[in-house]
């Protein structure tokens, strides 16, 4: 979040992004883009609060330009998601006939208008995007032609944002192993586990397994919250449960995973517990010995 920016907290489905002065001086998410012309980026993050730094991009002086041709830096979605909203501070300046904006894939966002030589600044909170693929801050020639960079000129500096991604797709998950593996025997003794894949467009963010309700285990995995995919899927997880401390019995187990957005995908397995650890015996006037079995299992 901004220094003095009060952001809404990012709900079921969203996750968000900062960068720069709104990620500890950080930029692992905004990337370069040109697609015409002579429009010179830079990175200087944290921007110590100067126009001429954090995500910066300028038309270059000594050159010129044709109607169209820009340049700047984009965020842009992981597959499937869209960019919801973004929070900023930038700066501006502009003269006659280059733009500075702030768009998207559907249009204009901002259009900053004529200062002369001097800088202008703009804070905002939770601006809508219309869940476009991605954003991007923009310098570029909006001449009839051509601009001459000499007489003409912008420039925009990006010196912190906040991006909200918005997902809504689940998880996919696999519980391919392990005694609680949909093809293993209901019948459970000692530890059980459930060995997984789960794969997701912007990552897994955590697994937790269940029984009957009630948290037995938990994996929480390693989330970046500076990247558009802030965290990685999981390949051979394992999640375990010692049903020894279980009553025996029928029992339901969930295994549950959730993406960066807060979005689950669940596993679930009935299961019979039979920790019997005495069997067999003798009774009255019989001489017969009983029989017993014993089973030692441990965490791994």
């Amino acid at each position: 979040m901004l220094v003095g920016v009060g952001a809404t907290p990012a709900l079921a489905g969203t996750y968000e992004v900062p960068v720069c002065d709104a990620a500890d001086g950080k930029n692992n998410s905004w990337t370069r883009w040109s697609n015409a012309g002579d429009y010179p980026t830079s990175q200087t993050c944290p921007s110590g609060g100067s126009d001429f730094k954090g995500l910066y991009v300028t038309s270059n002086s000594s050159k010129s330009g044709s109607r169209g041709g820009g340049s700047g830096w984009r965020f842009t979605a992981p597959e499937d998601a869209t960019v919801k909203s973004i929070d900023f501070e930038l700066s501006w300046r502009k003269k006659d006939d280059v733009d500075a904006l702030l768009a998207t894939d559907k249009g204009i966002v901002r259009f900053y208008g004529r200062t002369g030589g001097n800088f202008s600044r703009e804070g905002a909170n939770g601006v809508g995007l219309n869940d476009a693929r991605y954003v991007q801050t923009q310098v570029s020639c909006g001449a009839s032609s051509t601009c001459s960079f000499s007489q003409d000129f912008a420039a925009l500096g990006l010196r912190g944002a906040v991006v909200e991604v918005e997902d809504d797709t689940n998880p996919e998950l696999s519980a391919k192993g392990g005694s609680l593996a949909a093809s293993a025997s209901p019948v459970q003794e000692g530890i059980a586990d459930v060995v997984f894949n789960a794969t997701d467009n912007t990552g897994i963010k955590s697994a937790r397994l269940l029984v009957d309700g009630d948290e037995v285990d938990f994996d929480p995995y390693s989330y970046d919250e500076t990247r558009a995919v802030p965290a990685e899927n999981r390949s051979d997880g394992r999640l375990v449960v010692d049903t020894r401390q279980l009553s025996e019995g029928p029992h339901t187990v969930h295994l549950v995973v959730v993406d960066s957005a807060g979005n689950e995908e669940t596993y679930e397995k009935s299961i019979v517990v039979d920790n019997v650890a005495d069997q067999g015996g003798g009774g009255g006037d019989s001489d017969g010995g009983g029989g017993s079995r014993s089973r030692s299992d441990s965490l791994i």
